[in-house]
């Protein structure tokens, strides 16, 4: 099952730092305080969104197949990697080449998607994802493509019908999202854009995605190590039910 003689060291790193920090991100519930006279505070989605983003910005900046190899983090673009032609690589490339190589293992795939499935249906259902997809409308955005909104919208609705998806899929979804967080992050969203309803919802289900794609890094290394799967720690902070 361990195709890499370095697994273990590298299973062991990330449970010591980065799988902290991906639990916490995900299970802490953002809220910022308005003052009108009294304190109000105000659940607020967009925070949750750029903490659970960051931590996929983390997690796909490793040169994974080189940290497996070598029993350390390696990281896209560190000059010790040249040699590995990995000095420019852009940051769709980066998350491309996490998501394919964890689903270089077809029984890791089919293991891992009920899991996947659970994650971004979390406090969803079907109702309201179709009425998110309907609301996504990027025709007068000229930094997302209609088609790439097209791909993003046929993914979540194979999730939601529970048909199995494939790298590419995943991949879509991660690009899709890649491109509002460059919106939000590059100023194109204001912050009444951010306060639109519509919008809170839209994060939300990115912001679920996103969970689950960093998940499947962590599972997959679990996987290779021949462990148990430890994403029972995830759902029990964010108190998922295993009912989907």
């Amino acid at each position: 099952m361990n195709y890499y003689p370095q697994a273990s060291k590298i299973r062991a790193i990330c449970r010591d730092g980065l799988w902290g920090i991906h639990l916490d991100v995900s299970s802490k519930r953002h809220a910022i305080e308005y003052t009108n006279g009294s304190v109000d505070w105000r659940e607020y989605n967009p925070t949750h969104f750029m903490y659970v983003y960051f931590t996929f910005n983390s997690l796909y900046s490793i040169d994974w197949i080189a940290s497996l190899n070598k029993g350390k983090l390696c990281y896209h673009g560190e000059l010790s990697n040249l040699c590995d032609n990995n000095f420019h690589i852009s940051e769709s490339k980066q998350f491309y080449n996490m998501i394919n190589l964890c689903y270089k293992d077809n029984y890791f795939v089919r293991k891992y998607y009920p899991i996947l499935r659970i994650i971004v249906l979390y406090k969803q259902d079907s109702t309201k994802i179709s009425e998110v997809l309907d609301s996504l409308c990027t025709k007068n955005d000229s930094s997302i493509s209609e088609e790439v909104t097209d791909k993003f919208k046929g993914v979540v609705k194979k999730i939601v019908d529970n048909k199995p998806i494939n790298n590419y899929d995943v991949g879509d979804l991660a690009f899709f999202i890649y491109k509002v967080r460059c919106n939000i992050f590059h100023g194109a969203k204001n912050l009444r854009d951010m306060n639109n309803i519509d919008q809170k919802k839209r994060l939300k289900l990115y912001t679920n995605i996103l969970i689950a794609i960093n998940q499947m890094i962590f599972s997959y290394l679990y996987y290779i190590c021949g462990e148990d799967d430890q994403y029972e720690y995830l759902f029990d902070i964010m108190k998922i039910q295993e009912r989907c």
